[in-house]
């Protein structure tokens, strides 16, 4: 989600990203760190961070309309969260 993103934002990052995509062949160590550089300077990370809050939070309010035992949500819950809230 966070290189679709990136490359369709719009900004001088997101042409550079998308030519280094587009290039024949696996990257080099060098492209791909440029490739992470840019996708963090065109807004891919920030703007997938919040659509991952939104998810978390709309899965917070299904499981709360379950009716559902609260430990066994709480656990659901816990695992959205570390999962989405990971570096790497």
């Amino acid at each position: 989600m966070t290189v679709p993103t990136s490359i369709t934002a719009g900004r001088p990052e997101s042409r550079r990203l998308a030519a280094l995509y587009a290039a024949p062949g696996p990257p080099s160590e060098d492209a791909l760190r440029e490739m992470a550089r840019l996708v963090e300077a065109a807004g891919g990370r920030d703007r997938a961070a919040a659509e991952a809050d939104r998810r978390v939070a709309a899965a917070g309010r299904h499981l709360r309309d379950s009716g559902m035992d609260g430990a066994v949500a709480a656990g659901f819950r816990d695992i959205a969260l570390f999962v989405t809230s990971r570096d790497h």
